[in-house]
């Protein structure tokens, strides 16, 4: 696995965002870093918009839908994409540890730059980026189309 060592004259800040399963609000936790433990600076929770929570249970709800097939294909596909770099790592005789980061496109799945309705444009990619990484070591980035979209693109 891939560790790098950052230069610590200032310190570093990361972010996390979660939704729980209830879907009733949303966290956000920034936590500084330095040379001494990481330190919780802020916290808060947001309420879920009511328009958001009540399509996100219903999505989330077992039933005849296409969610269990595309999760577990998106791991699959992840665990193909791990196996082929793996091997060109190994066919290439590039030393692992000095690949710095894989670049996975992933798989499209659906692309709709205009959206459905004329509003909320999006793009799907699937090919785990996580089972990418884990099963690599290397750490791994994606969903580009999904940024430029998000940018005002056309993914």
């Amino acid at each position: 696995m891939n560790s790098y060592a950052l230069p610590m004259q200032q310190p570093i800040y990361f972010m996390g965002i979660m939704s729980g399963t209830s879907a009733d609000g949303i966290d956000v936790a920034i936590v500084e870093h330095s040379e001494e433990q990481p330190k919780l600076i802020h916290f808060c929770e947001y309420p879920m918009p009511q328009e958001l929570r009540e399509p996100i249970l219903r999505l989330a709800e077992p039933g005849i839908d296409e969610i269990d097939a595309l999760g577990a294909l998106d791991r699959a596909l992840g665990k193909s994409f791990a196996d082929a770099s793996n091997q060109s790592i190994e066919q290439s005789g590039v030393p692992q540890n000095r690949i710095i980061a894989i670049g996975s496109h992933g798989q499209t799945i659906r692309h709709r730059p205009k959206g459905v309705d004329g509003s909320n444009p999006f793009s799907l990619q699937i090919g785990c980026a996580a089972t990418i990484a884990e099963m690599t070591g290397i750490t791994t980035v994606s969903d580009f189309r999904r940024r430029d979209i998000a940018a005002g693109g056309e993914g």
